[in-house]
């Protein structure tokens, strides 16, 4: 039998599926993580909207909780320029690397 990593990933959702299906009775367990999202994901285009529609609903609420908790305004423009500092240095420093490295040959 081959190896592959698509396939592996759906042996690896039907092992969780069967091991949260056979709790005691009583106990409720939830799949959740990047993982089972993006599983889930390959299955049902629905994921998606439902998804993007959270979070542009609740991203600026929870900005706005922010702006009304912290008064000062240099606080609030210090996160973002941190993120974008942090996002130029990673970037500067991984390039170099995926231009070096070839791309796998078994990616769909």
């Amino acid at each position: 039998e081959t190896y592959s990593p698509w396939a592996f990933k759906f042996w690896l959702m039907d092992f969780l599926r069967e091991f949260s299906g056979s709790t005691p009775p009583g106990v409720e367990v939830h799949l959740a993580g990047s993982f089972v999202t993006y599983f889930d994901q390959l299955r049902s285009a629905r994921l998606e909207p439902l998804l993007m529609w959270a979070e542009l609903r609740v991203v600026p609420m929870a900005l706005v909780v922010l702006a009304a908790l912290v008064k000062e305004v240099r606080l609030l423009v210090l996160p973002p320029v941190l993120l974008a500092i942090t996002a130029l240095t990673a970037v500067s420093a991984l390039l170099p690397v995926a231009l070096l490295v070839p791309l796998s040959t078994d990616l769909p």
